[in-house]
């Protein structure tokens, strides 16, 4: 079972003998390994070369492009894991290809998940800086700035022309963002690019562009190159845990990739088909009378063939199987789409909740056992009511309920619930979330005891 895969560019500095020299010594350091330094040839021919240890078998085969493989073969009791990596040269440039894949020996019901493999990281951090597309792999964030307006329209809009998947963090309306971005780009490295947006106003400019088909608010949306849906993540839905958060995130990413058909010339059997070729080939350029020879390296050209064939079919095959799995799981469900225009949430879940709320009225309005009702009740039943707009009147409520004196506690609270505050005179201008609708005045000295209840019902009324 297929539990791992990634590939990416990396820098040319990556050589081929900069390559061997990282996997001999993500070799040599593995605390399941019992391979020793001496058992690894000096160099190596278009052919394929066995490393053999008590639990642990390492093949090798090269073409005469130096393409090379590595195919890591450890027997772990009932397991066997399967590690292939490769160096492969496309259009002038190296990349790497990680797949690793584990099978039981005996019947078990659940095989174990892989973990990142070491050497992917260890090969961004030592091999990361190769562009992919108009972004680099690296082990940090993409922080845009400003002027990057037509490169976040791009990957919103899937035209960017990258190949790793890129997980966007837009800006949250207040407040820092619901996770570690460097924690996430750290554990993304080599899968996925993380790209973290500016400002607000700049997510503002990005919704014009794309006519609202970006991220915003403090949500995380997944992009793939050619792909036009996306994958949405808010952090409400694990009650402020940045931890299962960037889990939840890491996984679906490593689960993503795992369904990706891989470069072509990025696989062990394709380096094998070369490599027996040339050899083929030589033997028979050279005119050798050696027909023992020649038939084994017909037979192995004939066999790495077949062996890339049936590695297509199985990839096919289950790119089939995940397609009618996701279908199943889809089921028949009816989904309603509605173009809001260009207009785009001041807060997560403010169109959803008003919607919600305007169903909810038109049921108690509508005609007992009638098709009206019969629908309106499934909407409601059938989604979940997002409580960001409880809780933001709540929390302007509970701030003015006591407003005597527009003191620095009372400017504090107001403005982590994302109003803007600004002098007017004998009064202070409050814009909420910089909408300029949502422009209020607050009297410096309130004439009564009510006037903050009054100014939160008027707040509360408009949004």
């Amino acid at each position: 079972m297929l539990s791992f895969f990634t590939e990416f560019p990396v820098i040319d500095a990556c050589t081929y003998d900069e390559f061997n020299k990282e996997i001999k010594n993500w070799v040599l350091k593995s605390p399941h390994s019992n391979i020793v330094n001496e058992d690894f040839p000096n160099r190596y021919e278009t052919e394929e070369k066995i490393i053999n240890s008590e639990n642990q078998k390492i093949l090798v085969i090269k073409d005469s492009n130096n393409n090379i493989g590595y195919k890591n073969i450890v027997y772990d009791r009932s397991l066997t894991w399967e590690t292939i990596i490769t160096h492969s040269t496309i259009d002038g440039n190296p990349w790497v290809s990680i797949r690793v894949s584990v099978e039981s020996n005996s019947p078990i019901i659940r095989l174990p998940e892989s973990k990142k493999p070491i050497i992917c990281k260890n090969l961004v951090s030592k091999f990361g800086g190769s562009y992919d597309g108009e972004l680099m792999v690296q082990d940090s964030p993409h922080f845009l700035n400003d002027s990057d307006l037509n490169i976040a329209k791009n990957i919103i809009e899937s035209n960017s022309s990258n190949r790793l998947p890129i997980v966007y963090v837009s800006k949250p309306f207040r407040g820092k963002w619901d996770i570690d971005v460097n924690k996430l780009a750290y554990d993304l490295s080599g899968m996925a690019h993380v790209v973290v947006e500016p400002t607000r106003d700049f997510s503002k400019n990005l919704m014009k562009i794309t006519f609202s088909k970006n991220v915003y608010g403090g949500s995380i949306g997944i992009y793939w190159p050619n792909v036009s849906q996306r994958k949405t993540f808010f952090s409400e839905q694990f009650s402020n845990d940045k931890n299962s958060y960037e889990k939840s995130i890491t996984e679906y990413v490593k689960k993503s990739l795992l369904n990706r058909r891989p470069l072509a010339a990025c696989t062990w059997s394709s380096i094998q088909l070369n490599m027996a070729s040339h050899n083929y080939n030589s033997l028979k350029n050279s005119k050798s009378a050696d027909l023992d020879k020649y038939i084994l390296n017909f037979d192995s050209e004939m066999f790495a063939k077949n062996e890339k064939l049936e590695e297509s079919e199985k990839e096919i095959s289950r790119l089939s199987s995940e397609l009618k799995r996701y279908e199943e799981e889809s089921g028949y469900k009816s989904y309603l789409k509605i173009n809001c225009g260009t207009s785009q949430d001041l807060y997560n879940g403010e169109t959803s909740s008003i919607i919600i709320d305007l169903i909810k009225a038109a049921l108690e309005n509508s005609k007992e056992n009638s098709r009206v009702e019969t629908i309106l009740k499934e909407i409601v039943n059938n989604n979940e009511y997002p409580e960001e707009r409880n809780e933001l009147k709540n929390s302007i409520k509970n701030c003015l309920r006591n407003y005597r004196k527009f003191d620095a506690k009372i400017r504090r609270e107001l403005e982590d619930i994302g109003f803007t505050i600004s002098e007017d005179g004998k009064h202070y201008k409050l814009t909420l979330f910089d909408d300029k609708k949502l422009v209020f005045t607050a009297s410096k000295t309130p004439s009564d005891n009510r006037s903050g209840l009054n100014l939160s019902s008027v707040i509360c009324s408009m949004i």
